[in-house]
């Protein structure tokens, strides 16, 4: 499932955005995503395009398949048969909640899609517009279908979001993109599977990059001109992400201005890494990329694995569980509704269990921003929560939720602590004579200087944070191996 939530997009998108290897001549005609980018309101400075028939084709999917299977644990990377492309677009005004206006999935199926089928898989339900039904989904968004092949997936879930569908896929005249989301979609196509685009101009302005170039670590040692660099970022155009699928999955990350390049080489990597930091948008892969500049770009480019990938991806949370028959009435035998709930209920159970062994393997609150933890572990919270439940065992839904809420605790415990380390004051205590014994109990002076009240509160929040997200682990294991055991005994299939 994909989706473009609180950045959720707000992070990969908000903060910057992968590019993919070599040029690209296609031109928009020829692109599979021609009918959907005509769907895309115009207003809209976010766009991410995923050919999802691409990546199934891919050395990369194939292997991934054979090595964990190709159920909903990889769902988040290589969608289902019934997707062919995937396009999401988003007005946004900065990155928080707040400041999204609008966002919009538009999913091209190789089959028709089942409105009714789609409200039963995620728990909605079912309201008409006109002669148009369209689904109420209880995790905030509306979907209905703008042709035999598409469905659109809305957020704010209203009547009005559905009506502008319908009006734009009924229009005689599209309007068009902006000019560099229009360049971003010419750049799908060859080898690059996926293209997130994020259209920056004037949306900050120069007085605000300085007063965050003051509090940036990148900016503190060595000493630089913060004056020139913010009047050479407030010139930024954009992000543009494009990822690639061969035998392994690589991605460039490129940064788009309107004036030539400063010389970042020392630290125009660890700024573009911050920025990812303090938007929640951080993956550990980043760390390994080149950085590289030409006349009006910055470029992060390397190889992104598939932890790496659900990061990204999760950034995008719009239902593409898609069900595409559905039958409400349908008679089954005993043994065919006890296959049906085993299937479906492996099936989540499989998606949880490998989004938290993802969550468990990178711990940043150890050295990196503790806020920044409690993005990842709500945002994973929301990608497991909204997985499809029809079918679904009622005790395993219940585990799901048990999961959900003990990560949104850990949440909460970053996000207080974060809180806490951000009131006391960064400025170091003041020298001081003091007394010491060394280790022959021999007592001596010396001038010292205290660290900060905010290093020191940082110290402890950071072990608290670990202490406490052990516990929710533990638990979270406690109560794995009791479902597993329980299902196990319940329908006789290995969990």
């Amino acid at each position: 499932m994909f989706s473009l939530r609180s950045f959720s997009m707000r992070s990969v998108l908000a903060s910057l955005a992968i590019v993919l290897a070599g040029p690209l001549h296609q031109s928009q005609a020829d692109s599979p995503f021609t009918p959907l980018l005509k769907q895309v309101p115009p207003e809209a400075n976010v766009l991410v395009m995923i050919d999802s028939e691409q990546i199934r084709r891919s050395p990369f999917s194939k292997k991934m398949a054979a090595a964990q299977g190709a159920g909903a644990e990889n769902s988040h990377i290589i969608p289902r048969q019934e997707i062919s492309q995937v396009l999401m677009a988003a007005k946004i005004r900065g990155f928080r909640d707040s400041m999204v206006d609008w966002q919009t999935a538009l999913l091209q199926m190789n089959v028709e899609p089942s409105v009714d089928g789609l409200a039963a898989n995620y728990s909605g339900s079912v309201d008409t517009l006109g002669k148009r039904d369209y689904a109420v989904l209880p995790y905030g968004a509306v979907a209905v279908s703008t042709g035999k092949n598409v469905l659109a997936v809305m957020t704010p879930p209203d009547r009005q979001q559905v009506s502008r569908a319908i009006q734009i896929v009924n229009a005689k005249y599209p309007a068009p993109l902006t000019e560099y989301l229009e360049a971003a979609s010419e750049q799908i196509g060859g080898a690059t599977s996926a293209v997130i685009a994020l259209d920056l101009s004037e949306m900050f302005t120069q007085s605000q990059i300085l007063s965050r170039l003051s509090n940036s670590k990148t900016f503190r040692t060595p000493p630089i001109d913060t004056a020139l660099a913010a009047s050479f970022l407030a010139s930024i155009e954009g992000f543009t992400l494009r990822i690639s699928f061969n035998d392994d999955a690589k991605a460039v990350l490129t940064v788009d201005f309107s004036q030539e390049t400063l010389d970042m080489k020392t630290w125009g990597k660890d700024l573009l890494l911050e920025i990812l930091s303090n938007n929640g948008a951080y993956i550990a892969d980043v760390e390994s990329w080149t950085f590289s500049q030409t006349k009006n770009k910055l470029i992060l480019e390397g190889p992104i694995t598939a932890p790496g990938l659900r990061q990204v991806f999760s950034l995008l949370e719009f239902p593409t569980e898609v069900p595409s028959e559905y039958q409400p009435g349908a008679q089954l035998t005993s043994e065919q509704e006890q296959q049906r709930t085993s299937t479906a209920t492996l099936t989540r159970f499989r998606a949880t269990e490998k989004l938290v062994a993802d969550l468990r393997s990178d711990d940043r609150a150890r050295t990196g921003r503790i806020g920044e933890s409690a993005l990842w572990f709500d945002r994973y919270a929301r990608k497991i929560e909204t997985l499809p439940s029809l079918h679904v065992d009622p005790d395993m839904l219940q585990y799901c939720d048990d999961v959900v809420m003990r990560l949104r605790v850990q949440a909460t415990y970053y996000r207080t602590a974060s809180s806490r380390i951000n009131q006391e004051s960064s400025q170091p205590n003041a020298e001081f004579w003091g007394y010491f014994n060394n280790y022959y109990g021999n007592t001596y002076g010396v001038w010292t200087r205290t660290e900060s009240d905010q290093t020191r509160a940082r110290r402890y929040e950071r072990a608290g944070s670990a202490s406490n997200r052990a516990e929710q682990f533990q638990a979270i294991d406690e109560d794995t191996l009791a479902i597993r055991r329980k299902m196990v005994e319940k329908y006789q299939v290995e969990f």
